[in-house]
This record gives structure tokens, sequence and C-alpha cells, in this order.
């Protein structure tokens, strides 16, 4: 699948489960294809509404969002390694309670790094910033395959 395509897939149905199917055999094609890569890969996953998805209500329940959850483990399986860039205020606190969410209840495998939005940008007015900081970050060491998310 050619880059072109791969970075359409998303827009090519509603399903979330089809086009993460289709992302998942794409990613995997890439690894085959790309054994020659001087950065392990990785995938960076959003955390809110992307891993898992909060109730409506103004309970803090919470649920896996299935599709990702089945991708994000199938491509780890196949090596890569798991990035989270969210736009909760980053603290101690934040941290344990993502990883929390992610690995223990969700049963999300273990992230490499969690990027938690600074306090100290919150001038800036969205994490929009931050979140592309943080990519660009892990790109520097990574040859990310796969972004999921805002």
């Amino acid at each position: 699948m050619s880059s072109e395509k791969l970075a359409n897939v998303l827009w090519s149905t509603k399903s979330v489960g089809k086009a993460m199917s289709k992302v998942v055999s794409a990613v995997k094609d890439l690894l085959r294809r790309n054994k020659t890569a001087t950065k392990p890969p990785a995938i960076v996953v959003d955390i809110d509404e992307t891993c898992l998805i909060n109730e409506s209500d103004d309970s803090d329940k919470f649920r896996v969002n299935r599709p990702v959850f089945d991708a994000v483990k199938q491509l780890v399986d196949e090596g890569c390694t798991l990035f989270a860039v969210t736009a909760r205020t980053d603290s101690p606190a934040t941290q344990i309670y993502a990883r929390n969410q992610l690995e223990r209840v969700l049963k999300y495998p273990k992230f490499e790094k969690i990027y938690a939005f600074p306090e100290s940008r919150a001038s800036e007015g969205t994490a929009s910033l931050f979140k592309s900081d943080a990519r660009r970050d892990i790109a520097a060491d990574y040859n990310v395959l796969l972004n999921v998310g805002d």
C-alpha cells in the first residue's frame, strides 16, 4: 500500500474496526519491507477518545476502544514501540493514573513513554503545538509508522 493510500485509509470507511484492520495490514507490510530501517518502529496514540472512550455522563467511567486496542496489540507484537501523546495536564498523578487506566485496567501493552501536556505550555491555548513537538521528539529516535488520534 502506498504512503498516500495509507494516509487516506481512515477516511475510507465509517467503521473504526475496518479502518484499523486496513491500517494494521499496511503497517505490517511496511515492517516487512523496511527491514533495513536505522530506527526502531513505533506507534503513537492519543489516550482520550482514542485508546479509551470516556462515558458521556459526569462519571469517571471509561471503556476500551476495541478496534484501536486490537490494532495496538498486534503492532506491538510485531515489534513496534508504543507511545502516548495526550492533552491531559502533566503531573506525577497524571502519569500514574494514565498508566493504571491503560495498562492495568484496559490491558494495553506497556507504553515506552506517555507525553502529557506541561502546565508551563498552557499559555499556548491548546495542546496541538505540544502534541506536534512530542511527535517530533519521538520521531528523532524512532521510525513512527502510525499515529492514531489528534
